[in-house]
């Protein structure tokens, strides 16, 4: 059976970002012990295993946000494509503006907590709030 998670990676370029943790009160707490933001979360789902889904233009810089370590930038016309790595997790970020970063440097990301889509880690099934 296809899960919703398997297909939301393939909809869409570059494909959504995922990452695996658990779902706790202050959000989502991922594999490498940094947070993301949630919008919310399903009722009984605190400390549940799931998969957090972020597609690449719903990531924002932001200065008060979570560090994040510029791997390869890519201008592509007026948008600027950044993979970035949060404690082991490559990010694949696309901004709507040019921005002037250089592999290597640090930035600071914010995931626009709307636009977040968790899943459940066994089923893959898209868990609503």
């Amino acid at each position: 059976m296809t899960t919703v998670r398997f297909v939301a990676r393939f909809i869409g370029s570059p494909a959504m970002n995922v990452v695996k943790g658990t779902i706790n009160g202050a959000g989502f707490q991922a594999a490498g012990g940094f947070t993301l933001p949630i919008a919310g979360a399903p009722a009984g789902s605190s400390g549940m295993p799931a998969v957090y889904g972020l597609r690449p233009e719903a990531i924002r810089l932001n200065g008060a946000g979570i560090e994040a370590r510029v791997h390869v930038v890519g201008p592509m016309g007026s948008d600027t494509q950044v993979v970035a790595d949060i404690a082991g997790h490559n990010i694949t970020c696309v901004f709507r503006e040019r921005i002037q970063v250089k592999p290597g440097e640090m930035i600071r990301i914010t995931p626009d907590a709307k636009l977040t889509h968790l899943f459940d880690e066994n089923s893959g099934k898209r868990l609503a709030a």
